[in-house]
């Protein structure tokens, strides 16, 4: 990979360099344990089995990403309020096909 000038995450991670600034994700480590923020959120919208889509070569059920195989089908409307109601926040924003009902998750 090359970082370039040209995007905006080249600037930002060749500036931190530039200053001698370290950068550390905790964000992305937590989502990738086992029992970590993905896990977490993707048990809290619906009943099912939750897995990683990459799965780490050495410790079980830790890897990024997480997918929800659900129980049973959730229309989203519950699954954002959910969502709203686990973070304590009023709003959510949810990017939706133009046209037609919403989905729900299965």
């Amino acid at each position: 990979t090359t970082l370039s000038t040209d995007d905006v995450l080249g600037r930002i991670v060749l500036g931190c360099a530039k200053h001698q600034i370290a950068v550390h994700s905790v964000h992305s480590a937590c989502d990738a344990a086992s029992g970590g923020v993905n896990a977490w959120l993707a048990r809290s919208l619906a009943r099912g089995v939750v897995r990683p889509i990459v799965k780490h070569p050495k410790v079980a059920d830790a890897g990024q990403g997480r997918v929800l195989e659900c129980d049973e089908a959730t229309p989203i409307s519950t699954v954002v309020e959910r969502l709203k109601a686990l973070l304590g926040v009023r709003f959510l924003r949810l990017p939706l096909a133009a046209g037609g009902a919403p989905p729900a998750l299965a």
